[in-house]
């Protein structure tokens, strides 16, 4: 801080000397005096998207997101291929609780920077504010493709998909924990091996059997493939961004 205060002694008029001093101070959580360094960086280069973009970022801590959307709107105005800078939109649309104008804006960054886990991440926050859990599902699933240590995108992964399964599927999945909790007991585990034994015998079990695993087996695949389908008609961007992770991954390009 020292020397950034000592450089604007020299040149009160370096816009950038001040938005570097408003990041230090928004570091050190000093906010009101680093909106008013970013203050002075906007006013000094009033088109420039630097002090815009300053502003912005300490305009939300401080309770004032509607002046950070604004400032990030004036900011893309002026560079609007800046995927950051949408992202930082979407977090303060986020904020303020309008989660389409979220989702458009963490659409608009990921176009232009596909591999972002962070963004993927509170892709899949808004969508899953707007009910649309399958989707953000995958934006999760994304996130963690990209980056398999996202710890925020694991836990919202395994959160969603509760959602999505339901109370039934959580009450099955009890059910067979409980199985083969009394199997282990040894309770059920003699009646069962009687029974399986004269099952093992009989010509007939082995016919049942194969067209049981079958029609599971198909059952599964069509499912897979239906629920694939649907999304795809349903948000096709972010299937096909799915898609090109996964083989980006599988290239090795990151």
């Amino acid at each position: 801080m020292t020397a950034i205060d000592a450089a604007i002694a020299k040149a009160p008029a370096h816009a950038d000397l001040h938005a570097c001093r408003s990041d230090i101070l928004r570091g050190q959580g000093r906010l009101q005096e680093a909106l008013s360094a970013a203050e002075e960086c906007q006013r000094l280069e009033p088109n420039s998207p630097v002090g815009d973009c300053a502003v912005g970022l300490s305009a939300t801590p401080l309770g004032y997101p509607d002046r950070a959307a604004e400032a990030f709107r004036r900011a893309l105005e002026r560079n609007p291929s800046s995927a950051v800078i949408h992202g930082w939109l979407g977090d303060t649309y986020l904020t303020l609780g309008q989660r389409k104008l979220a989702e458009e804006s963490y659409r608009n960054a990921l176009s232009l920077e596909p591999n972002n886990a962070v963004v993927l991440n509170n892709l899949g926050c808004a969508l899953e504010r707007q009910g649309k859990r399958v989707e953000a599902a995958l934006a999760f699933k994304s996130a963690l493709v990209v980056d398999p240590t996202l710890h925020v995108a694991k836990e919202n992964t395994r959160s969603t998909v509760r959602q999505i399964v339901g109370p039934a599927g959580i009450l099955g999945a009890g059910g067979t924990a409980l199985a083969l909790k009394g199997l282990a007991s040894g309770k059920v585990l003699a009646p069962l091996l009687f029974t399986s034994a004269r099952l093992l015998i009989m010509p007939e079990f082995w016919g049942i059997a194969f067209g049981v695993v079958v029609f599971v087996a198909g059952a599964i695949v069509v499912r897979r493939w239906w629920n694939r389908y649907r999304l795809s008609r349903r948000d096709p961007q972010l299937v096909a961004l799915f898609a090109k992770l996964e083989a980006d991954k599988r290239a090795g390009r990151f």
